[in-house]
C-alpha cells in the first residue's frame, strides 16, 4: 500500500514540475507577471517561485522515499520466506539421511493365528 502511495506522489510531483517548465518558456530568466501551471495563474517574485520549486522537490523526495520503503519491505519479506524454505529443505534432507542410516522403522504386523479346525456337525437322519 505504501508503495502505491509513494508512486502516486512521485508521479504527481514530476507532472507538476514538467508542466511548469514546459508552460513557461519565456524570455531568458525573467519572471513574467504571472506563472501558469495547469491553466492557473500564479504571480509573485523569483524567491516565491524558488520556494514553490523547493516544495515540489520535497514532495517528489517524499514520494521516492515512500516508493523505496515499500519496495525494500517487500524484498525483506520475500528474503525471509526464501530463508525459511531453505531451512525447511535442509531439515527434510537431514531427516531423510537419518532415516537412510537407521533403516525403516519396523512395522508391527498383526499376529496370524491358525484357524481352528471345526468338525462338521453330525446330521441326524432317522
Amino acid at each position: 500500500m505504501i508503495l502505491l502511495i509513494g508512486l502516486i506522489v512521485l508521479i504527481a510531483a514530476i507532472v507538476v514540475g514538467v508542466s511548469a517548465i514546459s508552460a513557461n518558456s519565456g524570455q531568458g530568466h525573467m519572471l513574467s507577471t504571472h506563472f501558469t501551471i495547469f491553466d492557473h495563474q500564479f504571480s509573485g517574485s523569483e524567491s516565491q517561485l524558488f520556494a514553490a520549486g523547493a516544495g515540489v522537490g520535497a514532495v517528489a523526495m517524499l514520494g521516492l522515499v515512500l516508493l523505496l520503503t515499500g519496495l525494500f519491505g517487500t524484498q525483506r519479506r520475500h528474503a525471509q520466506t526464501r530463508r525459511e524454505l531453505r531451512q525447511t529443505r535442509r531439515e527434510a534432507t537431514a531427516a531423510q539421511r537419518d532415516l537412510a542410516k537407521t533403516g525403516p522403522a519396523p512395522v508391527a504386523t498383526p499376529a496370524v493365528s491358525k484357524p481352528a479346525v471345526t468338525k462338521p456337525a453330525a446330521t441326524a437322519t432317522s
